[in-house]
């Protein structure tokens, strides 16, 4: 996913409702941690929904109910091909203007507003997006098995032993990177290093900044569907262990 590409609110409401396929919820579970502006999507669909589904269902007029179903349509068409991920409900797609879903977005939150009152200041929890997500949906934890993670390519941030766990989570993916010079294909050097320093099976590694210093991120599976993230400096030659941590997944 490209910077600028946002999930659909038909996607995001799809993933609450545990209705995606296994990819396309992986898909966007890992484009939520990530960006800010659908995270905020999810936290405001999450609570508008617990707000009615709390307070007794007041009747829906019908050209509400129609402006509603056109603002989802007309997010799940701008934002689809920028994703990838495509919800059960884009064939509802309609080619509108942009400046046409923006006036809808506007008249159906003011609609929303209205009909759930006062009694969404009340019932708000403090909850995160993907907390509250993982809450109301019967889709497993762990995102994807231990075995088929690795490690995204491209710009990484600057490491260090207080942000590994936040950061590592951040770049493991279910998409096999393709060949580069620090993979482990072959296991060549650095690879042989990087493997002898961790623990259990070397799933992927890739080459980071740690303190300011040249490093490899790596990760294996020592057992189970556990993850463990270490900064390996010294390699190639004899692997230190800087720094390790075990990952959310």
């Amino acid at each position: 996913m490209t910077v600028g590409s946002h999930l659909s609110t038909d996607v995001v409401s799809d993933l609450l409702e545990g209705l995606l396929s296994e990819p396309d919820r992986v898909a966007a579970e890992t484009h939520l941690a990530s960006c800010a502006e659908c995270a905020e999507v999810a936290d405001g669909l999450v609570r508008v929904r617990d707000v009615l589904r709390s307070a007794p269902p007041p009747p829906m007029p019908a050209d509400i109910a129609e402006r509603l179903t056109a603002v989802i349509a007309v997010e799940s068409a701008s934002r689809a091909d920028d994703t990838g991920v495509v919800s059960l409900g884009q064939a509802r797609e309609r080619k509108l203007s942009r400046r046409g879903a923006q006036i809808l977005i506007a008249a159906a939150s003011v609609a929303v507003l209205a009909v759930a009152g006062g009694v969404v200041a009340n019932s708000i929890n403090n909850r995160g997006p993907i907390a509250a997500i993982k809450d109301h949906t019967s889709s497993p934890s762990v995102a994807a098995p231990a075995k088929t993670l690795y490690l995204a390519r491209g710009e990484a941030p600057e490491f260090t032993a207080a942000n590994l766990a936040a950061e590592a989570t951040k770049l493991l993916t279910p998409t096999k990177p393709k060949p580069a010079p620090d993979s482990v294909q072959g296991m060549a050097n650095p690879g042989k290093c990087v493997a002898a320093a961790v623990d259990g099976e070397l799933r992927d590694f890739r080459s980071i900044s740690y303190n300011g210093a040249g490093a490899y991120l790596a990760i294996s599976n020592p057992s189970g569907d556990l993850v463990r993230a270490y900064v390996i400096t010294g390699c190639p030659g004899e692997g230190t262990v800087a720094t390790q941590a075990d990952l959310p997944h």
